[in-house]
């Protein structure tokens, strides 16, 4: 059976903000990996890395397979690079999420690290493949590679090593009992502050706010966002709601949470 390809590039812990069709593109009608994250965020070269996701499909995923390019070469392979269309330079490192794996130690390049600048790191892309009976999805985020710890000034003008970001919690509230036609609010909220927007999947219906919605704001510990879910007539049965919350202004160093519940609509 031919399987259709559906490839969706995630800038690291980010969306891509040159795809704007996606915050119309929200119910889900293949597989898809809506989120994809990996920890430490900035890690160091041997470290060890662990990766996780967040795939939706209508249909049951059968497989996935994680995989990373240019790595064992140490060269820089962002994912705007045709990395992946070498299988010479792809190397898989599981088949199961959430998964562990060592970062190689990777050579330092001094002459990059001694110049000081921020650029004493390196970067590859990291991919995820999930696979139904008649379709693949991908994932793709960049791993930075960190060969000397990172630090930032401190308000008192201070250098002091960076302290990247923990995962968010993330809570999905319907407020509405769910019926055929009728309509179910939502909240969603997380337990930091940092986030500037949330993302919407669902499996079927109409988000009156549209697959992405900006924070309220709150205060530095939390945020929280709102949505509303047209269920079409003819739907009966479970029906998911999943949000996607992270830091989506070029930053890796916060990242992606994610939360779905199901609701029964009788």
């Amino acid at each position: 059976m031919r399987r259709l390809l559906l490839l969706v590039p995630l800038a690291g812990c980010t969306f891509p903000s040159d795809l704007p069709f996606r915050t119309l593109d929200y119910v889900i009608e293949g597989p898809r990996v809506v989120a994809l994250r990996t920890l430490p965020t900035l890690p160091m070269a041997g470290d060890t890395l662990t990766v996780d996701a967040l795939a939706l499909a209508p249909d049951p995923i059968e497989s996935l397979q994680v995989d990373v390019c240019g790595v064992q070469e140490q060269m820089a392979a962002g994912i705007g690079t045709d990395c992946y269309a070498n299988p010479d330079l792809v190397e898989p490192i599981g088949t199961t999420l959430p998964l562990e794996w060592q970062l190689p130690a990777f050579a330092t390049p001094k002459s990059l690290c001694e110049a000081g600048g921020g650029d004493c790191d390196t970067d590859f892309p990291l991919r995820l493949t999930v696979t139904t009976a008649s379709a693949v999805g991908r994932g793709v985020t960049p791993v930075e590679v960190l060969f000397a710890p990172r630090v930032e000034e401190n308000e008192d003008g201070e250098e002091e090593e960076f302290v990247p970001f923990g995962v968010p919690t993330v809570t999905l509230e319907p407020l509405d009992p769910p019926v055929a036609g009728g309509l179910v609010e939502f909240m969603a909220t997380t337990d930091v502050g940092w986030t500037t927007d949330f993302r919407w999947f669902v499996d079927a219906g109409e988000l009156i706010e549209t697959g992405r919605t900006a924070k309220q704001d709150t205060d530095d510990a939390t945020s929280w966002s709102g949505n509303a879910l047209v269920i079409p007539e003819d739907f009966h049965g479970p029906l998911r709601v999943s949000v996607v919350v992270a830091q989506y202004r070029d930053r890796n160093d916060q990242p992606m949470a994610w939360t779905t519940i199901t609701l029964e609509v009788p």
